[in-house]
């Protein structure tokens, strides 16, 4: 038997997707990168995922981490850049008239808003999973809970 077949035999798991980094919990200075549109959870859960860098000087100056929000319909197939409806008392509808105002129609909301600008955001470590289970430390990640303020780059 050769070794490939004994490793076949045996079996073995690898995790994937990409590694999210994990960062201190604080306030930082934040640009945005692009928005991407998602099926998360075997497609049952519909979401934004805005992607940020970190500027703010310091060890996790270039970091970048999502900021994730919960969407009514992904219009078209969910990808970078991508369609997308919300409700009225949604958090990215909220967090968007916080930093920009509401445009006059609200069914046309620009997302190149965010482009050129300086975001304050605070960040939090993810430590239990979308069924409330405890997720063990080497698998926690930071992700983006709220955009604070913004400003002209």
């Amino acid at each position: 038997m050769t070794n490939q077949t004994a490793d076949n035999k045996n079996g073995f798991a690898k995790i994937e997707g990409p590694e999210l980094p994990l960062v201190k919990q604080q306030k930082y200075n934040l640009v945005f990168v692009f928005y991407e549109t998602a099926r998360l959870f075997s497609g049952q859960s519909l979401k934004l995922v805005l992607w940020f860098r970190i500027i703010s000087e310091g060890e996790y100056h270039g970091v970048v981490l999502p900021r994730y929000y919960n969407v009514k319909r992904i219009i078209g197939k969910p990808e970078k850049s991508g369609n997308f409806s919300v409700g009225r008392g949604s958090n990215f509808a909220r967090e968007y008239a916080d930093l920009f105002g509401l445009p006059k129609r609200l069914d046309r909301m620009p997302m190149t808003v965010f482009n050129n600008k300086i975001f304050t955001g605070k960040v939090k470590t993810t430590t239990h999973g979308y069924n409330q289970k405890k997720i063990h430390k080497s698998l926690q990640y930071s992700v983006i809970s709220d955009l604070l303020e913004v400003k002209e780059l």
